[in-house]
């Protein structure tokens, strides 16, 4: 998977981790699926258009859990935690401590 360096991720360590790109690409296929315009489901949940387009074109940085539960539901997702299954390499510990910085 390619990240631009731009890109926000979820540092969520084990096979099946998403991160908030591929988040937004699921979203937009199940928006799509059960037929709702951006700005139909904006309106329904009280949220600006604007807010699902970056989700689902990659340019959201963050999001908050409420929110993006609220749109996940909408379109039939869900949003799930799990035991991490393997503890992070020495190399993972690195980039999540770089790309911390990087946003302050």
């Amino acid at each position: 998977m390619h990240l631009g360096h731009n890109a926000a991720k979820c540092i969520i360590y084990g096979a099946d981790a998403m991160d908030l790109i591929e988040i937004g690409m699921a979203f937009k296929a199940a928006r799509r699926e059960n037929r709702f315009t951006q700005a139909a489901l904006a309106q329904t949940l009280g949220m600006s258009r604007a807010t699902l387009s970056a989700l689902e074109s990659g340019r959201c940085d963050e999001i908050g859990v409420r929110k993006l539960t609220a749109l996940l539901e909408s379109v039939g997702l869900e949003l799930s935690v799990a035991p991490r299954r393997t503890r992070p390499t020495i190399d993972d510990l690195r980039a999540e401590r770089r790309n911390a910085k990087e946003r302050t």
